[in-house]
């Protein structure tokens, strides 16, 4: 099987997995291989932890705008 190209640079990292969740991965997932999902599933924490700080950073910074002005 051919190596996919991506769209992004990626990085080789050592990744621990609990036993069996790779093999539950590619069965969740037979088109995709669990790489790719592992990779997804990072990318969409962070950008949804990402989010939550920034609005967070919203609420935090509109209270202090108000008692300045």
């Amino acid at each position: 099987m051919a190596k996919r190209q991506s769209d992004f640079p990626l990085k080789k990292v050592t990744l621990n997995l609990y036993e069996g969740d790779t093999a539950k991965l590619d069965l969740l997932h037979p088109r995709l291989g669990y790489g790719l999902v592992v990779r997804e599933l990072v990318r969409a924490h962070i950008k949804k932890a990402e989010a939550a700080s920034e609005s967070s950073e919203i609420q935090l910074t509109l209270p202090i705008d108000e008692v300045l002005s």
